[in-house]
Formats: structure tokens, C-alpha cells, sequence
């Protein structure tokens, strides 16, 4: 697939790896902030005790989605969201308050998501409305309020007519 960042680890205790990423964002560009955070019992060492990166798990699988509680979609424009960021980023079970960043959305990605979007609900978004509204929740709320405002546009101009 697609080149992606992934932090292997070895933790004491229990992580939190919504935590861990909001630290990391204080500390590090956007793009050098991790996709995918595998905790390891041990690392895979080589005969020489080096690391054994092909020894490595696959991050596919493994939790990206840790850390934001899982919350369905409850509108039928959420529903739809969901669907979209689960093709564009290939994740699944992807709830309502995840972060499209957070999940591995970069500016292509997000670009195939505001494409898709426009074709599905023809509401045209900025990129930076992405930024500003990063999870399908919030996304969805402000798909509702411009169908909304045209609706109400439109509404207006035919009682004028």
C-alpha cells in the first residue's frame, strides 16, 4: 500500500495512544507524526542482535483507531460519511468523532474525500473546512447546515417568483 509512518514500542504500563499523539503534535510536523502505533512484547532482533525489521507485524490490523470511543453514526449523513472515509482511507468501523488526520488522511486523501463528497451530497469544501471539521460529526453538521441554507435560499427565491 500507500508509505506510512509507523512508531513500534515497548511500553511499561498502559498507553494511550490519543494521548501519545497529541504530544507528539506539540513536538513534530504534522507529516512525521506516526499512522500507526504498534506496541510489541519485545523487538525482533537478527543473529547479530540487531532489529529485525522484516521480523516486524504488519501495522494493518492493528489499532488505529485506539484512544477516541467508538461512536456509530447516527444521522443518515453520517451514515454516508462514514462509508466515504472508510473508502478513501481504508479503515473500517471508523466512528463519528475519529480524526480523518489522526486515521492517515493526508492532503491527497483528503482531497479524494472532498471529491467524493461534492459528487455525493454536491456541497463543494474547502480544504481547510476539513481541517476545521476533522471528524465525520462534525463534517456531517456542516453538510446539513449548507443543504440547509440553499434549501432555504431556494425556498425564498420561488415565493417570489
Amino acid at each position: 500500500g500507500e508509505n506510512c509512518l509507523v512508531a513500534y514500542f515497548i511500553a511499561k504500563e498502559k498507553c494511550d495512544i490519543s494521548a501519545l499523539r497529541q504530544y507528539l503534535k506539540t513536538c513534530l510536523p504534522e507529516y512525521m507524526i506516526p499512522n500507526f502505533f504498534v506496541e510489541l512484547e519485545s523487538f525482533p532482533l537478527n543473529a547479530n542482535g540487531k532489529l529485525d525489521k522484516k521480523m516486524l507485524p504488519d501495522p494493518e490490523g492493528s489499532d488505529i483507531l485506539v484512544g477516541v470511543e467508538y461512536i456509530a453514526p447516527r444521522t443518515e449523513t453520517e451514515l454516508v460519511l462514514t462509508t466515504l472515509w472508510e473508502e478513501v482511507l481504508g479503515i473500517e468501523n471508523i466512528g463519528v468523532q475519529h480524526d480523518f488526520f489522526e486515521l492517515g488522511g493526508h492532503s491527497l486523501k483528503a482531497m479524494r474525500l472532498l471529491n467524493n463528497t461534492f459528487k455525493t451530497f454536491n456541497v463543494r469544501l474547502e480544504l481547510i473546512k476539513l481541517f476545521e471539521n476533522a471528524t465525520i460529526e462534525k463534517m456531517a453538521l456542516l453538510i446539513d447546515h449548507i443543504i440547509w441554507l440553499e434549501t432555504e435560499v431556494n425556498t425564498d427565491n420561488e415565493m417570489r417568483i
